[in-house]
Parts: C-alpha cells; sequence; structure tokens
C-alpha cells in the first residue's frame, strides 16, 4: 500500500427497524475519503450507513422508464420502508422482480434520503442484497433489532441525546424508541 494512504474500510451493517430507519433524516459530514458511504444520525443517536431490516415485502412494482427499477415496499411491525434497485444493483433488482409478494425479506443495503423542495425527507434503501427468508428468521430478527435499538438507547448518554433532540425535536426522544421497540418486541411474542 502506498505511504499515506489508508485501507479501504466498508461500513458495517446496523440491524433496524424501520420506524427508527424512516425517520432519520440528518446527514453527517462526509470526510474525504473518495469512497466512503454517507452517514446519518437517528434519532437513537446512531451512526449509520448500511443497514439491515426484515420484513414482509408487501408491494413490487417495476418504476423504471428507460431501463429496469424495481421499488418493494418493505412492511415490520413499526412501519414501512421502500428498497430501490436498478441496474447499480442487479442481484437486488433480480430477487425483487422474482418476489411471490406477500413474502419476508431481509434487506442490506445503504440508505439513502432524497429531500424534495418542499423540505420533507423520503427514507429509502438502496439494497445490495434481497434475501427470502421464513417467518421464524424475520420474527428473530425483529427481536433482535428490537434489542439493539433499546440497547442504543439506553448506551447514549444524555449530552448526545441533547444533541439529537436540537436535530430531530423533542417529538423523537428516548422514551418514544424505547415504546416502538417494546411494542415490535411484544408483536411477535404468543
Amino acid at each position: 500500500m502506498p505511504q499515506g494512504t489508508t485501507p479501504f474500510k466498508r461500513a458495517s451493517v446496523t440491524k433496524m427497524l424501520t420506524a427508527e430507519l424512516t425517520r432519520t433524516t440528518h446527514a453527517l459530514p462526509r470526510s474525504e475519503e473518495q469512497y466512503e458511504a454517507q452517514t446519518y444520525l437517528s434519532p437513537t443517536g446512531r451512526t449509520i450507513a448500511k443497514v439491515m431490516i426484515c420484513g414482509t415485502a408487501i408491494e413490487k412494482e417495476d418504476v423504471g422508464k428507460d431501463s429496469s427499477m424495481w421499488r418493494a415496499r418493505i412492511s415490520d411491525p413499526s412501519g414501512t420502508v421502500q428498497v430501490y434497485a436498478g441496474m447499480y444493483q442487479p442481484e437486488a433488482a433480480a430477487v425483487i422482480a422474482q418476489l411471490d409478494i406477500p413474502c419476508f425479506v431481509a434487506v442490506v443495503g445503504k440508505v439513502h434520503i432524497y429531500e424534495p423542495e418542499d423540505g420533507s425527507h423520503i427514507v429509502s434503501i438502496r439494497p445490495d442484497s434481497v434475501t427470502i427468508i421464513d417467518g421464524k428468521t424475520r420474527d428473530n430478527f425483529i427481536l433482535d433489532a428490537s434489542l439493539s435499538m433499546l440497547r442504543s438507547v439506553r448506551k447514549t448518554s444524555d449530552e448526545k441525546m441533547k444533541e439529537v433532540a436540537s436535530i430531530y425535536g423533542e417529538k423523537d426522544d428516548k422514551d418514544t424508541y424505547i415504546f416502538v421497540a417494546l411494542q415490535a418486541i411484544e408483536s411477535r411474542l404468543p
């Protein structure tokens, strides 16, 4: 490796529920690394770039004009999120195209936030992979992602939560995400 260069480091994957993901809108400043993924500050104080979600694919549609661009809507107990795969995600697009709706899926990909002129934010995922899974795997993931969110909320310092509150406002406080996680856990219990 040439002197003065740093080795390429992939972004770690954060397991999330859609409620936290779709409320994530704050982009963190980019570093000078050419290939580094955009990172975001979630309302629970987590820094995210790549995420994993599991849920039910409830819709799919080819929304491309000149070439295929597949959109899938994925639902978990906390909400829904859109997944877009096209020519730069050919494997994921091929899986979405073949989905037999409804079905359980696991999606790993980069967070993408579109900001229309009206000032709103539309959060979606650009998938690296889409995998068909069974219900037990989905249920286990929901429990794991919920516990991950609870741990994050517990570990986030009051100082960090003040920073998060200044960005997201008081509506997204720790209690909001504790409630979301507990509801998701409860939805998976017999």
